[in-house]
């Protein structure tokens, strides 16, 4: 049963943003909030669900069908009188059904971090629920602390720490510059901030800061970070367009309404691969087993954890363009099929790069297991294309973080992104074309070292 921490760590929250709001954030807010980290998760229990409702993902599916009671009783106010208490219905809802399921969210995440560090002592923090013979991911106060600590690579200790101290005095100045000019772009630099440290931070691990910055900040986004701007949507009002969706597209271009469903279909692909990816790893391990020539060592290096992340944020983001652009803000239809293209270079930039970091080696006896060892060929060796091979999926893997930052330059209209996209985009035009005319010339020169069986 919940206990008296739960309703103080809501009464608390709920109350103060009350007072700071100059209550914009209403009592209806305060005692959803208060609720929901009360009873929330514990729900799941009655309904024999309490694994599934106590993890992080598993409690957000949750909250889309709690937040329909709750947002149904926001129609109603209560009046207190001395002798009697009266429930008034009133015409409207207080708070909108979206407003709703933010605060049923945020107050359900809250119980579970407090029963993570005081019921388990920090050693059950689970993010995805077990289903099936999938056993979840769970991590506990350790697992965050150690999380990419060693580094990808070997990388000189003084590098780091420079490398790193350059990146927080960095910080500092690009978060002063978010606070002078609050805006979508600068916002999307400091988040792109983040990113590169992160990035750098996996490669070179707890040399960087000589602190266990990577699980820091994964922890404190979790169960601090969305919490709270969770809290803070639940006090915004979204006005979604009340026009017949069919009738606007029949006046409209239909030709846009195509691309953005291909956005979304390529968002629902990429999110199917990722779930694949996270529930079905030992299924994934045994089809790349089949192959000749990969063995469990090359399995045990992948990691599928972080490839099913990566796919999960790049169809998040391909939600967000697909729904961005037919419901919010409405494109030419040409600015919309540049960020297709670009949006196709991300995925083909996070492809080579799980090729080149996690699959290297599988890829490497794949073709040299067809064409020959090579180690006598005098053309290139194995170590060599594997080298080649990890070089080419990271500078793709920076070709699309820009591709990225280029299309949230093209829907918010920047000027400057908009430039850079077309310079970018002639770059990578004569850069192809120089490619195929290089590949076409060398064509019989590759022949003699690899002949055809």
């Amino acid at each position: 049963m919940p206990t008296l921490a739960h309703l103080i760590l809501g009464g608390i929250i709920g109350v103060c943003l009350y007072y700071i709001s100059n209550k914009k954030f209403s009592k209806y807010h305060i005692l959803i909030l208060f609720l929901c980290n009360y009873l929330g998760p514990d729900l799941g229990w009655v309904l024999g669900m309490g694994h599934f409702s106590h993890s992080y993902l598993g409690w957000l599916i949750f909250s889309i069908i709690l937040a329909m009671p709750y947002h149904y009783f926001t129609k109603f106010s209560i009046k207190l009188k001395y002798h009697k208490t009266e429930l008034i219905e009133n015409n409207e809802h207080h708070l909108s059904y979206l407003n709703t399921f933010y605060l049923v969210a945020a107050g359900g995440i809250l119980h579970n971090y407090l029963d993570a560090i005081i019921n388990y002592r920090a050693d059950q923090f689970i993010l995805i629920p077990p289903v099936g013979d999938y056993n979840g991911v769970t991590f506990n106060l350790d697992g965050f602390i150690n999380i990419w600590r060693d580094g990808a690579i070997n990388a000189n200790p003084t590098i780091a720490i420079i490398v790193g101290f350059s990146l927080l005095i960095l910080f500092i100045f690009v978060f002063a510059v978010y606070m002078i000019k609050t805006s979508k772009i600068t916002f999307l630099i400091m988040v792109g901030h983040v990113t590169l440290f992160l990035i750098l931070y996996y490669l070179l691990g707890h040399g960087l800061t000589l602190h266990s910055d990577a699980g820091a900040i994964l922890y404190l986004f979790l169960y601090w970070g969305v919490p709270f701007m969770l809290l803070t949507l639940s006090t915004h009002d979204f006005n979604f367009p009340k026009e017949n969706f069919v009738k606007k597209v029949r006046s409209s271009n239909i030709w846009l309404y195509i691309v953005a469903g291909m956005f979304i279909f390529l968002s629902v692909l990429l999110l199917c691969l990722g779930i694949f990816c996270l529930i079905f790893q030992k299924d994934i391990a045994h089809f790349l087993l089949g192959f000749e020539g990969i063995d469990q060592t090359m399995i045990d290096s992948v990691d599928f954890f972080i490839i099913g992340i990566s796919l999960l944020l790049l169809s998040i983001f391909g939600f967000f363009i697909g729904i961005y652009a037919i419901f919010i803000q409405r494109f030419n239809v040409y600015i919309l099929i540049t960020c297709l293209w670009l949006f196709l270079l991300a995925i083909l930039g996070i492809i080579l790069l799980i090729l080149g970091i996690f699959l290297n080696q599988a890829v490497v006896v794949l073709l040299f297991g067809d064409y020959g060892s090579g180690d006598d060929s005098g053309f290139m060796s194995p170590e060599v294309f594997g080298d080649i091979l990890l070089v080419v999926g990271i500078m793709h893997f920076i070709i699309s973080i820009w591709c990225i930052i280029l299309i949230l330059g093209l829907i918010f209209k920047n000027r400057i992104l908009w430039r850079a996209c077309i310079l970018s985009n002639l770059a990578i035009s004569f850069t192809i074309i120089g490619l195929v005319i290089a590949c076409y010339l060398s064509k019989d020169s590759v022949k003699q070292y690899y002949p055809s069986n």
